[in-house]
């Protein structure tokens, strides 16, 4: 039965494009790895490093508003209300605004690109030696930002189990409010 398959079925010919060239580098075990490794350290050192000055505008523009409520209200109940409950609290969420940006900017950038399809298949055997689907990749690496929407993505994930597991696993990312 083999040799009658082998001479009667013939395999098509892989066509020579420019996707399967980068697949045969991005796919590779140990190169696609490494490569996986290296886009990771530059989006992660572009939330935390490349943000930061603009986290510190935003922080000293929110200081800059609750000094000016300071000097315009007299002391007192309203006062502390506006610049301590209403400014500081607002301004304390706003300013992880840039981080969550950026990340979800590298994230979208790399999904149109087709690389994080690439990235779920490289991280399967990773991510089921801890129990989890490759496809899970994508929903951690989201809740780095915040872990509300890293739950979302999960939808992709078509075992219930391997969703729900997901799930509970994405508030264990740290996000940087945490941090």
């Amino acid at each position: 039965a083999d040799r009658i398959i082998a001479a009667a079925v013939q395999m098509p010919a892989k066509p020579d494009t420019l996707t399967t060239r980068l697949d045969a580098v991005l796919l590779h075990p140990a190169a696609g790895l490494a490569i996986l490794l290296a886009l990771l350290f530059v989006m992660f050192q572009a939330v935390f490093a490349w943000a930061k000055p603009i986290m510190d505008l935003i922080s000293a523009d929110f200081d800059g508003l609750g000094g000016i409520v300071n000097d315009t209200l007299p002391a007192g109940l309203l006062q502390s209300f506006i610049q301590n409950g209403v400014i500081s609290g607002v301004g304390s969420v706003i300013v992880f605004l840039p981080q969550i940006l950026i990340l979800f900017l590298f994230i979208l950038l790399l999904e149109d690109l087709g690389y994080m399809a690439r990235a779920a298949f490289l991280m399967d055997r990773i991510m089921g030696s801890a129990g989890l689907h490759g496809r899970a990749f994508i929903p951690l690496l989201s809740s780095f930002a915040c872990a509300n929407p890293g739950i979302m993505p999960t939808r992709v994930i078509g075992v219930r189990r391997d969703r729900l597991t997901t799930i509970l696993v994405a508030p264990l990312m740290t996000c940087s409010a945490r941090i």
